[in-house]
């Protein structure tokens, strides 16, 4: 039973976008790591990078802008 509801929630996440599925627990745990407040910081530094590289930003800034956003912050 327990692989056939992994496999179903691996469809849905499949027909929802997600296509490396070999990041799956990864991505799960990150998620539980982060605070809702964080997590909607990550979601809107992925979205400020798409924007600036349909807007002919160089991906690789884009990218590294993002990296950094997205990155969490460790105290000194």
């Amino acid at each position: 039973l327990h692989l056939s509801l992994r496999r179903q929630r691996q469809m849905c996440i499949r027909d929802r976008g997600l296509i490396n599925l070999e990041y799956l627990s990864d991505l799960e745990q990150l998620a539980a790591a982060l605070a809702p407040h964080d997590a909607l910081a990550v979601t809107d530094a992925i979205a400020t990078a798409r924007h600036r590289i349909a807007g002919n930003v160089s991906p690789v800034l884009a990218l590294e802008a993002m990296m950094i956003v997205s990155t969490p912050q460790v105290a000194a």
